[in-house]
Parts: structure tokens; C-alpha cells; sequence
């Protein structure tokens, strides 16, 4: 095999080789991104089961009080409910950030797979000619 096509199937194997470790880091973000998505989608849940069990106090504690004192339990009451839905849609919001970023990752990492797939092609074509 000729020095120069040599070379030249050198540099698309070095080509494949950086591809496949940008590759390896964008499948490393996309694992801690799937598992900080599976994080929050338990700490929604779990959101969402302490919003319930709330909703059940109000009818028992509330009858309890009477004029303002009830007026402010109920206020306050309702602002922590308030408080929870928005603590809630924002963890919703970071998750569907997060879901957006692997896709986003996944269809780099598919780019560069294809990449790879190519440079070493080309190296194989190039390891075949000769000057």
C-alpha cells in the first residue's frame, strides 16, 4: 500500500476514533439525563400523593375553626396547595427540558454513529489503493 493513501487511511481511522469518544461523552449525558428524568418523575409522583393526601384535610380541619381563624387556615391552606401545583409544573417543566435534551443528544449520538461508520469506510477504501 502507497505511504500516501496509507496516510490518508490513518487520518479517517484518527477521524473515527475522536468521533467515537465525542459519541462515548453523548451517551454519557444522555444516561444522567434519563436517570435525573426517572428522578424527577418519582418526585412528581410523590408531589402529586402528598397534594391528595392534603386534599383530604381540609373538609376534617377546617370545621374546626370558626370565623377568622377559619378564614386564615383555609387561606393558608390554599396557598400551600397553590405553592405545590407550581413546585409540581416546575419539576414537570425541567422533565420535559430533560426529555427534549436526550432526544436531542440521542439524535447527536445517531449522527455520529453514522460518522463513524463512514470514516472507517473510508479508511477500508483507502487501505485498498495504491499510489
Amino acid at each position: 500500500m502507497g505511504s500516501y493513501y496509507k496516510q490518508i487511511a490513518a487520518r479517517f481511522r484518527r477521524q473515527a476514533t475522536e468521533a467515537q469518544r465525542e459519541k462515548s461523552v453523548v451517551d454519557g449525558k444522555i444516561s444522567r439525563l434519563r436517570k435525573a428524568s426517572s428522578s424527577l418523575a418519582s418526585e412528581i409522583q410523590s408531589i402529586d400523593n402528598r397534594a391528595r393526601s392534603l386534599g383530604q384535610i381540609l373538609p376534617l380541619d377546617s370545621s374546626s375553626f370558626k370565623g377568622s381563624r377559619q378564614q386564615d387556615f383555609e387561606g393558608h391552606f390554599y396557598h400551600l396547595g397553590t405553592n405545590i401545583t407550581n413546585f409540581r409544573d416546575s419539576h414537570n417543566n425541567n422533565k420535559t427540558a430533560i426529555e427534549d435534551k436526550i432526544r436531542s443528544l440521542e439524535t447527536q449520538s445517531s449522527e455520529l454513529q453514522s460518522a463513524i461508520a463512514s470514516y472507517y469506510h473510508q479508511a477500508r477504501v483507502y487501505e485498498y489503493m495504491e499510489d
